[in-house]
């Protein structure tokens, strides 16, 4: 058709003919290239869903190791007060020998991230725009708060090493007691049960393993599991993930559960001590006079806030479905509260 249009001298129709032509080419290749992205944009949609679900699991394992922590540091709390408070005398240190009291400021936590699947989250060069929310969460809990944890645990670290290094340096005792602490054999020897129950260099040891475990590690530990709480949930959201049986039972349980620990609670020996715990999302709110406290769970019955002054932890206590007490820790102090049955008023 081109030779005879040409033939024909016939240049406009040529022309036309051989655009038309040119055009076609251009919208089959721009169709193809077209195709070929939304292929490349799916292929890597679904790259990044895989890493999400990687990081999600990365996630519960970081939660759960959080909150084996947090109990940790929970006994440490009430034990390292015992020290700083003068309660220790020859039969709490003696038996058992090896004394948890004894120990505790000489132990740090074995808290320890897993960010595999960030590092392949790092490796993406184009995130979906759906998931670009996520970016706030990645760069926290994998980048400054991760950091945060080692820092703050390496100061922990530090401050047991030092503890040690001192008996050590200055005790002829610090050999033979730790060969029969390794070895369970003997009792324990006079010199080191001076030094547990007089030497003041032990209770200012016990007082800053308490500011660098208590005041600071344990905070720093309950926000990081927060905020990965915050992520695990918005994970799931997006690829509507399901939730694992330790999720329901120590992190996200469900609001249904949670309305069985709510109510109004009273100290009968402090009147004036009567909080309500009311239901969040996935949490709890203690309330007491004009004053709040969110409260998340480590386990179906305990509950902990490590944000504000002294570390709080609440469990409550049920009879068969029924919950009939509720133990509050703050400080130190233990207290116990009933709770009151419907229609009984303070």
């Amino acid at each position: 058709m081109r030779r005879e249009l040409l033939a024909k001298n016939k240049i406009l129709r040529y022309l036309t003919y051989a655009g038309g032509e040119i055009l076609l080419v251009i919208i089959g290749i721009l169709v193809a290239l077209q195709i070929n992205n939304i292929n490349e944009e799916r292929k890597n949609r679904e790259k990044v869903e895989a890493i999400l679900v990687q990081i999600y699991e990365d996630l519960e394992v970081n939660i759960l190791d959080a909150t084996d922590n947090l109990n940790y540091l929970f006994l440490k709390d009430s034990l390292v007060r015992v020290i700083i408070n003068g309660g220790l005398n020859t039969s709490n240190i003696q038996l058992p020998r090896t004394s948890m009291t004894i120990s505790a400021i000489y132990t740090t936590g074995s808290f320890a991230i897993v960010d595999n699947g960030f590092k392949n989250w790092s490796k993406v060069e184009n995130i979906p725009e759906e998931y670009q929310d996520l970016m706030n969460f990645m760069n926290f809990l994998f980048l400054t708060g991760k950091k945060d944890v080692e820092t703050v645990r390496q100061m922990v670290t530090n401050g047991v090493n030092k503890a040690i290094e001192y008996q050590a340096k200055h005790f002829d005792w610090f050999a033979p007691y730790y060969n029969n602490a390794f070895s369970g054999n003997g009792p324990m020897m006079s010199e080191a049960v001076d030094f547990y129950l007089n030497d003041p260099a032990y209770k200012n040891q016990a007082m800053l393993y308490f500011i660098y475990a208590i005041q600071n590690y344990l905070p720093v530990i309950d926000n990081y599991r927060n905020v990965s709480i915050s992520a695990y949930k918005k994970i799931g959201e997006l690829l509507e993930l399901p939730l694992s049986e330790n999720a329901k039972n120590k992190f996200l349980p469900e609001n249904d559960y949670l309305q069985k620990l709510a109510g109004n609670y009273i100290d009968d020996k402090n009147p004036s001590l009567n909080p309500t715990i009311k239901v969040g999302e996935n949490k709890l709110t203690y309330r007491l006079n004009n004053f709040e406290l969110d409260l998340t769970p480590i386990s179906e019955l305990d509950f902990v806030n490590a944000q504000m002054g002294a570390a709080a932890r609440i469990s409550f206590k049920m009879r068969g479905d029924t919950v009939y007490a509720m133990q509050e820790y703050e400080g130190g102090r233990i207290t116990e509260l009933r709770r009151l049955q419907p229609g009984e008023q303070n």
